[in-house]
């Protein structure tokens, strides 16, 4: 073992690291315990545009990342992860606080669609990454990441296209509000 001025063992070191199973079962814990959030935040969004031009595409997005989370169920099964039940409660706990939070401030309702849909596209970036990761360590193949990575970044787009829609409409009906600096 190296170790460094003061006596620790120095950064790098293999042999102090977690084993990588260990850290890719970490990872999928971590991941999982965003999903369940993710899915109930979805399922979400798709109710309050039910009725709205974004109703199907939104629809098929809640469905689109229930299953996702389900693959992603399949992969941590794959590798033996069974963790990450206390991170998972905290998550949906979050995620319900926030709806309980915002739902009790009617008058800033397009303020919280913009950020339920930037919230969104966090939880669909961060797993977008998690495909791209998979799929580079060659680790989870047969579960298809570069596929569901390609669908992460279309599910993105979409809810791009959905907060733009939101953003003019909390912003720019009618507040006469415009910035005064370039």
């Amino acid at each position: 073992m190296t170790t460094n001025q003061s006596g620790t063992a120095a950064v790098g070191d293999r042999r102090d690291r977690a084993p990588a199973a260990d850290l890719l079962r970490n990872y999928l814990d971590d991941h999982w315990a965003g999903a369940g959030g993710g899915r109930e935040l979805a399922k979400q969004i798709a109710g309050r545009h039910e009725n709205g031009p974004w109703s199907e595409p939104l629809a098929e997005l809640a469905s689109e990342i229930a299953a996702d989370e389900a693959r992603l169920d399949d992969v941590r099964e794959a590798v033996d992860a069974g963790g990450g039940c206390i991170k998972r409660v905290a998550a949906q706990t979050a995620e319900r606080v926030s709806r309980l939070v915002t739902s009790q401030q009617a008058d800033r309702a397009p303020l919280h669609r913009v950020l339920e849909l930037e919230a969104m596209m966090s939880g669909v970036l961060a797993k977008r990454r998690l495909w791209v990761a998979l799929h580079e360590s060659g680790v989870a193949d047969r579960f298809e990441p570069q596929r569901l990575a390609e669908r992460a970044g279309e599910q993105l787009e979409l809810l791009a296209l959905v907060h733009a829609d939101a953003a003019r409409s909390a912003f720019a009906a009618g507040g006469g509000v415009e910035c005064s600096r370039p």
